[in-house]
C-alpha cells in the first residue's frame, strides 16, 4: 500500500548532491561519470530530448497505481501536454515504448504487491566522519525513486534510468557510474531503519527491463562510508576556498 515516507528530512533534487551544514550555503557534486554505454548504432542523443524522456517516465512512475496501471497512457499523455516545452513524437514514442515494457515486467509485479510502497522519497543522510562511528555537521540531500517493502520486511531501493544502453553491457559497467549514488541511497535507508536494505538496484528502461543490483556488503559499506566522508570533506574545503 501506499504511505507517507518513512522520515521527516525533506530535500532537494536527485544528483548532484547537496551538502549543507548550519551556517553555510549549500555545495554540490556529482559522480566523475553519470555514462553507460550506448548501442553502436544509436543516434546521437540531444541531451535535452533526453532530460524530457526521463522527466516524462517519472511522471508517471511517480503517481500510477502498480495494481491498476491500464491508465498510464493517459497519464503520459498528460504530462506531455503540461511539460513546459513541446514533446517531440520521437520521445513519446520511447516513453511509451519503455512505460509499455515495465509494466508487462516481473517487477511491475512485484510493486503491486508490495507491503508499503514509496516514491521520490527526500532524505537528509547526516553525512559520515572520517572517524568510524562518528558524523560529521553536514546532512546529504537527495531523492530515491523508488523505497518498497516486500512481504517479509526487507525494504529494496530502486533508482530508474532511462539511458540507452547496449544489450550486452556487463552489470559492472552499468553500475560503475553510479556505485557512489546508490550508496548514498543505501546509507540513507540503513540511518532510517537501523538495517542495511536488502535490496539497491538500478532499473534499465531500454532497450529492455533490466534489474541490475549493486551488492550491499558491510566491506562495501564501509568502503562507501569512507568515500562518502572524502567526498563531504572535498565539497566543504572547495566551499570555503571559493567563499
Amino acid at each position: 500500500r501506499e504511505g507517507e515516507a518513512p522520515a521527516e528530512p525533506r530535500g532537494a533534487n536527485d544528483f548532484p548532491l547537496v551538502l549543507g551544514s548550519a551556517g553555510a550555503s549549500p555545495s554540490r557534486f556529482q559522480p566523475a561519470s553519470r555514462f553507460a554505454p550506448l548501442a553502436d548504432d544509436a543516434a546521437p542523443v540531444d541531451p535535452d530530448q533526453a532530460t524530457m524522456l526521463g522527466t516524462l517516465v517519472h511522471a508517471v512512475l511517480e503517481q500510477i497505481d502498480f495494481a491498476k496501471p491500464n491508465d498510464w497512457p493517459t497519464r503520459l499523455a498528460t504530462a506531455a501536454t503540461t511539460h513546459r516545452d513541446q514533446v517531440s513524437e520521437d520521445v513519446l514514442t520511447a516513453a511509451r515504448a519503455m512505460l509499455d515494457q515495465l509494466f508487462a515486467s516481473p517487477l511491475a509485479a512485484k510493486l503491486a504487491t508490495a507491503k508499503n510502497l514509496h516514491r521520490e522519497v527526500e532524505f537528509a543522510l547526516l553525512a559520515p566522519s572520517l572517524e568510524a562511528g562518528r558524523f560529521a555537521k553536514t546532512r546529504i540531500i537527495g531523492v530515491i525513486d523508488v523505497l518498497y517493502e516486500d512481504a517479509v520486511g526487507g525494504w529494496h531501493v530502486l533508482d530508474y534510468k532511462s539511458n540507452d544502453i547496449t544489450a550486452d553491457a556487463t552489470d559492472e559497467q552499468l553500475l560503475a557510474p553510479y556505485e557512489f549514488q546508490l550508496g548514498v541511497y543505501a546509507h540513507a535507508v540503513e540511518q532510517w531503519f537501523g538495517v542495511a536494505p536488502v535490496e539497491v538496484s538500478l532499473v534499465m528502461l531500454r532497450p529492455s527491463i533490466r534489474r541490475v543490483t549493486l551488492t550491499w556488503t558491510a566491506a562495501r559499506r564501509e568502503q562507501m562510508r569512507v568515500r562518502l566522508a572524502h567526498a563531504v570533506e572535498a565539497a566543504q574545503s572547495s566551499h570555503h576556498r571559493s567563499a
